[in-house]
């Protein structure tokens, strides 16, 4: 499934849809941190994604704006499985990352964070979120951007406006990493569902097998750069695998009728 448009995003609009998530969350924030009443977390994480559905609502249903979604699911045992390694490897190297690197973090601006602590945290944080944001930043915001500009700039200028929408430092590089895997997918294979799966794969990453896992490793220098180096490897494996999927299935398709490839795939599926 995919959302489609002809008319594209400029870059400002791009950053104005962001601020105005923001805003937003920012105005739920305020309301939160008076009202002891309600928890502050749930209060500001809810807004997002609020805003966020908010936004891709109102873009498709809007005919002005241009987009459309079109609801169409193609997913393989190939692509899960190669989607399934890269999204480990990018939660590897966001925590190793960290363990090398710590950064400073504040309470307030964890509002993307993913919590387990409460029934309704792992649904909002570990579901509702990716589905939000990968609508958002890929279907709406990268989908629109690659019509006015190349493909690789769209992929990297959508990966810097999603780590940034965080806001949480702690967070910037992990999610800048994890944009450009999911905007990888979406740009290649022209399917949300793909971007969902990575997305949700590295959500459930950093939230439990991690942590879990790090309560029992005795890392040196050495054996963290060692993994550093084993998630870069497939990362570039992973890449190259699903770029030759993309380019094989779309000479397929060109080799089709036109009117049999045209009611099976959109004719921009997969870019170069």
């Amino acid at each position: 499934m995919f959302i489609q448009t002809f008319k594209g995003l400029t870059l400002p609009r791009a950053w104005l849809i962001i601020f105005i998530i923001l805003g937003f969350t920012a105005l739920a924030s305020v309301f939160a941190y008076y009202s002891p009443a309600f928890d502050f977390f749930t209060i500001q994480q809810s807004a997002y994604i609020l805003s966020c559905f908010g936004i891709v609502i109102f873009s498709v249903v809007q005919p002005a704006m241009g987009f459309e979604f079109v609801p169409r699911f193609r997913v393989n045992a190939r692509l899960l499985i190669a989607t399934f390694f890269m999204s480990a490897a990018i939660a590897c190297m966001s925590y190793m990352g960290h363990v090398l690197l710590p950064l400073p973090s504040n309470e307030f601006l964890q509002f993307a964070e993913v919590k387990i602590d409460t029934t309704y945290n792992i649904i909002a944080g570990v579901f509702l979120l990716v589905f939000a944001e990968e609508f958002l930043f890929r279907g709406i915001i990268l989908e629109g951007l690659q019509k006015r500009y190349t493909p690789t700039f769209s992929v990297v200028l959508s990966a810097i406006i999603f780590s940034v929408a965080h806001l949480d430092p702690v967070q910037l590089l992990p999610m800048f990493l994890l944009g450009l895997l999911t905007g990888f997918l979406y740009q290649k294979l022209r399917d949300l569902c793909m971007s969902i799966f990575a997305h949700l794969l590295f959500n459930i990453a950093q939230a439990t097998a991690l942590p879990a896992a790090s309560n029992n490793w005795q890392l040196s220098p050495l054996l963290l750069y060692t993994i550093l180096a084993a998630a870069a490897l497939v990362l570039v494996l992973g890449y190259l695998n699903i770029r030759k999927y993309a380019h094989f299935h779309k000479a397929k398709m060109q080799q089709m009728p036109k009117q049999v490839a045209a009611s099976m795939v959109d004719p921009r599926v997969f870019s170069e």
